[in-house]
C-alpha cells in the first residue's frame, strides 16, 4: 500500500507500510509482509488470530465490507454509518455483506 509511512495507519513493526491486520496477541497493526514475517517465525505465533482493521476507526476488527463505499467496516462503524443514516432519512441501505 502506502509506502515511506504516508499511509492513515502506520504498520507498528516496520512503520514504513499501511498496517491492514491488527493481532490481538501481540496488539499491534501490521501490514501483510511484517504480518508474514513475525508470525512465520515459529508454530505458536503463526496461531495468533489477525484480523482485517475498519476503514473507518483504524482500529476494531472488520467485520462488513459495504459495497456501495468499498470500505471494510467494524459493526460499531457500520451501524454509525448506515443505520443511523436510515433514521435521518439520509438512504442508510447499501448493500453489505459479512
Amino acid at each position: 500500500m502506502a509506502k515511506g509511512g504516508g499511509g492513515k495507519r502506520p504498520c507498528d513493526y516496520c512503520g514504513g507500510t499501511t498496517a491492514l491486520l491488527y493481532c490481538r496477541a501481540d496488539t499491534a497493526r501490521l501490514c501483510f509482509a511484517c504480518d508474514r514475517e513475525v508470525h512465520a517465525t515459529n508454530p505458536l505465533f503463526a496461531k495468533h488470530n489477525r484480523s482485517l482493521l475498519c476503514d473507518a476507526c483504524d482500529s476494531a476488527s472488520a467485520s462488513f465490507f459495504c459495497e456501495a463505499e468499498r470500505l471494510l467496516l467494524c459493526q460499531n462503524c457500520d451501524w454509525d454509518r448506515h443505520d443511523a443514516a436510515r433514521g435521518r432519512g439520509g438512504g442508510g441501505v447499501h448493500t453489505r455483506s459479512r
